[in-house]
């Protein structure tokens, strides 16, 4: 299943550029500010945990929100899911705080 995301994702691109999977890039100095959200139950976690830990590595000012107990695409389901309207503000605080260093 994942190489059908993998081919819907990218296409006939480059599957190793860092544009498309970021852990591959040599360095991640200089991003900007960067919010990573992870569910226990997805099939990408691991890379999610990486992410942000490359982040915080690479001197990029990173905050890392976990949700052990949710599915992948849990924070679509606002109105359902109380972990999903948490996320969703915790990630608008996120990014005001950002904009507001920028």
């Amino acid at each position: 299943m994942m190489q059908w995301f993998w081919a819907h994702y990218v296409g006939d691109g480059d599957m190793t550029d860092p544009r498309v999977a970021p852990l591959r890039a040599e360095s991640l100095e200089g991003l900007p500010t960067a919010h990573v959200v992870v569910s226990g139950y997805d099939v990408l976690r691991d890379e999610g945990l990486a992410y942000a830990e490359r982040l915080e590595q690479a001197g990029v000012d990173v905050t890392l929100s976990r949700a052990d107990d949710q599915p992948h695409d849990y924070w679509i389901a606002l109105g359902m899911i109380d972990e999903a309207e948490r996320a969703v503000a915790e990630a608008a605080r996120q990014m005001t705080r950002a904009f507001q260093q920028a």
